[in-house]
């Protein structure tokens, strides 16, 4: 979060950093996706997913100070269009993915700051894509 457009960043919801540099990326439970890849369209639900307030992200790459914090968010992707391919037998890759629509609605908050979005309905997207990735022995 900015203060003000242009402004300084004062918030920086992240879930961390792993010990290999990983970040900003986090597995989820199954029991909060589903998936229907053939029509396709899938949604997410997540309650309270523990994260970090750091303030900035230079703050957040140090591993400077941070405040606890949670998000909740749901998304839905629907109203498939164009199905695109990607194949690499030499490198042992594939993905397989289709653009959507995607609506979302979200919620963050620390014991200092809480931040809401706008209700799911009204939410806009400029592009989104619902993808399947394999790779190495999980490629047919």
């Amino acid at each position: 979060m900015f203060e003000g457009p242009g402004g300084p960043q004062i918030h920086d919801f992240n879930p961390g950093i792993t010990p290999y540099g990983m970040f900003w990326t986090v597995p989820v439970p199954d029991e909060t996706t589903w998936v229907q890849f053939g029509y396709p369209e899938a949604m997410m639900h997540i309650v309270d997913m523990p994260l970090l307030d750091q303030g900035d992200l230079v703050n957040a790459l140090m591993g400077g100070p941070s405040v606890p914090a949670t998000a909740s968010f749901k998304a839905h992707w629907f109203a498939p269009s164009e199905k695109m391919l990607v194949r690499d037998d030499a490198n042992g890759y594939q993905m397989e993915y289709v653009e959507t629509d995607m609506r979302t609605a979200w919620h963050a908050s620390s014991s200092e700051v809480s931040f809401v979005s706008d209700p799911m309905e009204t939410s806009r997207n400029h592009y989104s894509l619902l993808a399947r990735e394999r790779n190495g022995r999980f490629l047919p």
